[in-house]
C-alpha cells in the first residue's frame, strides 16, 4: 500500500480533454470517423492516454493535498513506462480506459483470454498503484478523465461496487457521484 495523502474533497472532479489528432499515410489524411473508431478501442487508446496523462499534469495543477503531481516519461525509450511523481516521490503510473463495456482495474496479467482474476487478484492490482487515471474514450470529441485514488478503489471493492468484471459504463458516473465526485462539474483542460 502506498503512503500517499488522500485527495481533498474539492479535488474529486472530472477533467475534460479534447483530442485533436490528425495524421495520414502518403499525404492522404485519415478521416475523423476512422480515427474515432480507432481511439474508442482501449488497445489503441491506452498508450495515447498515458501521453495525455502527462499533458494533463503539465497543463493543469493536479495535486494530492497540495503535493503537485506530474507524469514523466523517459524520452530515451518510447516503450518505457511512465512514472507518476507526487512531490519528490515517484510511483508507477496506471492508466485505464472506460469503453462502452466499462472499465477494469486489474493488472494486465489478469485480463484476457484464458486468464482469470479473483477478488484477491483485483485487490493486489489496486494496491500496486497510488492512483489510476481513467480516460472515458466513449466519445472521441471529448475525453473525460478521472483520477481515482487507491483508497477509493479499495472502498469500491469493499462495498461491492467493484468486481473483477469491472464497473459497467452505464453506471460508472453514478458510482463516482455516490462517492462524492461532482460529475456535472467538468473542468476543461486547455
Amino acid at each position: 500500500m502506498f503512503d500517499l495523502p488522500r485527495m481533498t474533497d474539492n479535488e474529486k472532479v472530472i477533467y475534460s480533454m479534447k483530442p485533436t489528432i490528425s495524421f495520414g499515410f502518403n499525404g492522404i489524411p485519415l478521416s475523423e470517423n476512422f480515427l474515432a473508431k480507432a481511439f474508442r478501442d482501449a488497445r489503441t487508446a491506452s498508450k495515447f492516454s498515458e501521453q495525455c496523462a502527462e499533458e494533463l499534469t503539465k497543463q493543469y495543477r493536479v495535486s494530492f493535498n497540495g503535493n503537485l503531481c506530474k507524469v514523466i516519461f523517459d524520452d530515451s525509450d518510447v516503450h518505457k513506462d511512465a512514472n507518476l511523481y507526487v512531490g519528490k516521490t515517484f510511483y508507477p503510473l496506471s492508466v485505464r480506459c472506460l469503453t462502452k463495456s466499462g472499465v477494469k482495474f486489474q493488472l494486465n496479467k489478469f485480463v484476457g483470454s484464458g486468464r482469470t482474476c479473483t477478488m484477491e487478484n483485483l485487490a493486489f492490482s489496486i494496491e500496486e498503484y497510488p492512483c489510476v487515471f481513467v480516460f472515458d474514450i466513449t466519445n472521441f470529441k471529448e475525453w473525460k478523465v478521472t483520477i481515482l485514488e487507491q483508497q477509493l478503489l479499495l472502498d469500491f471493492l469493499d462495498n461491492g461496487d467493484l468486481t473483477p468484471q469491472g464497473i459497467k459504463a452505464d453506471i460508472y458516473y453514478d458510482v463516482l457521484e455516490w462517492y462524492g465526485y461532482e460529475v456535472d462539474h467538468i473542468r476543461k483542460v486547455a
